[in-house]
């Protein structure tokens, strides 16, 4: 009786062994793995460092020249909206930059000993499309170019008077071109580094508040930028993927 008995406790308990291990198990679920896309629309600041150029050539002066090459920081913004294919961005941007870069110093050679001349690039803005290819899930390298616009200040004076410019403003159009490479640190926040080169139509800058020899001059400005960028980015646009 005793063997009969543990005969059949032993087969009940090989026969639930058997119906565990059918059982189905629960699989652990891994971390989602983060999908990155450059697609959206975004917008941030910059700030760098720039490097200009401005040249001025008396008009009824042959060889009467002087140019003036002011650097310093810069600071500005950008906005943007880009669309993602596969390993390629296509997008556009506008910028502005804000800081004033101004040269002074002894007028042209007929003019040096009794007066100085002053030339100023500032406000800048430009727009244009953006091509970028994703070397990285986070990493894109990319070029662009396009229409630039700035205000060139330039004025003459007496020496000791500086109250008393000559002065003539205007907003000569130019183009830009450039590139950079941009950091996704998060799909929402970028950072990123940028150099353009940025050249200005020349254009005649008359004096009309004093009409004497030496009033009107050619101005020609171009500037060259390095700059680093932080900004969001709202993707709304259907991502790409790498």
């Amino acid at each position: 009786m005793k063997t009969l008995a543990f005969a059949i406790g032993l087969s009940i308990l090989s026969t639930g062994a058997s119906l565990a291990a059918d059982l189905p198990v629960k699989a652990v679920k891994a971390d989602p793995v983060p999908v990155y896309t450059w697609s959206g629309i975004y917008g941030g600041v910059n700030a760098g460092y720039e490097w200009t150029q401005l040249d001025w050539a008396y008009y009824n002066l042959p060889g009467q020249t002087l140019a003036r090459k002011p650097e310093g920081g810069q600071v500005g913004a950008h906005v943007g909206a880009q669309y993602q294919w596969k390993q390629f961005v296509f997008g556009v941007e506008a910028q502005w930059q804000t800081q004033p870069m101004t040269g002074v110093g002894p007028d042209a050679p007929v003019f040096a000993p009794a007066f100085d001349a002053y030339m100023s690039l500032s406000q800048l803005f430009m727009v244009g499309p953006r091509v970028g290819w994703v070397f990285s899930p986070q990493w894109m390298a990319y070029g662009t170019g396009g229409y630039a616009r700035g205000t060139v200040s330039t004025a003459f004076y007496a020496r000791g008077f500086p109250n008393i410019p000559a002065l003539v403003e205007k907003r000569p159009d130019g183009w830009f071109a450039g590139g950079g490479i941009d950091y996704l640190i998060t799909n929402w926040l970028y950072a990123g580094v940028e150099y353009r080169h940025i050249e200005f139509d020349t254009d005649l800058y008359k004096t009309t508040n004093i009409p004497a020899v030496g009033s009107a001059r050619y101005v020609s400005a171009k500037a060259d930028l390095v700059q680093f960028r932080l900004g969001f980015k709202f993707s709304g646009l259907e991502p790409g993927r790498y």
